[in-house]
This record gives C-alpha cells, sequence and structure tokens, in this order.
C-alpha cells in the first residue's frame, strides 16, 4: 500500500511541476503582440485614405485650406508606410502591393530601392 500512495505522489508531483512549466508558457503566447512599424503606418495610412477618400468634393473649392491639410495628412502617412521597413514576407507583399496601388501605378525609383533592400534584408543577403 505504500508503493502505491509514494507512485501516486510521485505521479502527482510530475504533473504538478509539468503544469507549473506550461502555465507561464501559454500565458506568454496568449498576450497581444505588438504590431510591426510598418503594420502601424499601414493602419494609420488605411484609416487617412478613407478619410481623404470621405471628404466632399467641393471641398477643394469651398475650403482650400482644409483640402491641402487633408492632402498633406495622405501624402504624409503614404510616405510613412512606404518608409517603414518590413519584418516578413507578409509584409513585403503588403508593401509591394501598395507601392504600385493594386497594379494601378508603377512606384517611383526611391520606392523601388527601398524595397530591393527589404527584399536583401528578409532572404539575408543584406
Amino acid at each position: 500500500m505504500s508503493n502505491q500512495t509514494t507512485r501516486r505522489g510521485a505521479i502527482g508531483a510530475m504533473v504538478s511541476v509539468s503544469a507549473t512549466a506550461f502555465i507561464p508558457a501559454i500565458a506568454a503566447s496568449a498576450m497581444p503582440i505588438r504590431p510591426s512599424p510598418f503594420r502601424l503606418a499601414e493602419a494609420h495610412y488605411k484609416a487617412v485614405r478613407q478619410r481623404f477618400n470621405n471628404i466632399a468634393g467641393d471641398l477643394e473649392l469651398n475650403d482650400p485650406i482644409a483640402f491641402y491639410r487633408e492632402q498633406e495628412a495622405y501624402n504624409a502617412a503614404l510616405h510613412a508606410v512606404d518608409s517603414a521597413p518590413c519584418q516578413s514576407w507578409d509584409e513585403f507583399a503588403d508593401a509591394f502591393r501598395l507601392a504600385v496601388d493594386d497594379g494601378d501605378s508603377l512606384p517611383n525609383e526611391d520606392l523601388v530601392m527601398k524595397l530591393l533592400a527589404d527584399i536583401r534584408r528578409l532572404s539575408g543577403r543584406a
């Protein structure tokens, strides 16, 4: 009978130690991950683009200063997302899609050079 108690105690202790070791790992994996600089810039750009696309069509004529401010905010957000470094191939694909405006335009030379630098860094050839 004492052997059974000892075995049960040993198994219980192993389970307790295992749970103690895994619970912090589970808690750490459940913590929110901070978005990358690219994802933050992308989210800001999308919000500014949405706002810019929804301004009144006659704002440029009725309030050119307000229109200019909105246009400058849009340009600044676009520059920020274009300048943000990609930290994964997923981000690179999204950056490229933004750079070519879903195939509607060509990126400028500076943006092409930045994208090539991202490729070199992500592929380990920097």
